[in-house]
């Protein structure tokens, strides 16, 4: 049986691997020199870069808990920088086309904000819906 970690890694690949098909520039756990802005101990899991376009993508088992908290300052640091969008995939995203010029259906800041105040409110309240994994373990 694949394990986590192994379905993680194996994701990161096909999906730079689809980035460099569309003529993207892609660094798989890029070190700090491959984003000159600051971002503390986070690094993303690739970046993406085309010309001036530049995309920054963390993968998350749809179970995996973190900080929205986290992600929501993330988000709002890249935002700020002229070129750069955060992409924040699941696991259960494996059905994601980049083929299909992905890269230009990205979320508004507005609306990752929007949802991410939506998931705060959820685990809030103890929705267990959100983990039916660990609920059912």
């Amino acid at each position: 049986m694949i394990t986590l970690k192994e379905k993680h890694d194996n994701f990161i690949k096909e999906l730079a691997g689809k980035y460099e098909r569309q003529g993207y520039e892609v660094f798989l756990e890029p070190g700090k020199d491959t984003v000159p802005f600051e971002l503390g101990n986070y690094r993303p899991d690739l970046v993406a870069k085309r010309g001036a376009e530049n995309l920054m993508i963390e993968i998350k088992a749809r179970h995996a808990r973190f900080s929205i908290e986290y992600f929501r300052d993330i988000v709002e640091t890249v935002s700020k920088r002229q070129g750069w969008k955060f992409l924040l995939v699941t696991l259960d995203d494996e059905s994601i086309d980049i083929d299909s010029d992905v890269a230009n259906k990205f979320v508004s800041i507005d609306g990752v904000l929007k949802r991410l105040v939506e998931v705060e409110a959820l685990i809030a309240s103890n929705h267990t819906e959100l983990f039916p994994e660990e609920v059912n373990a």
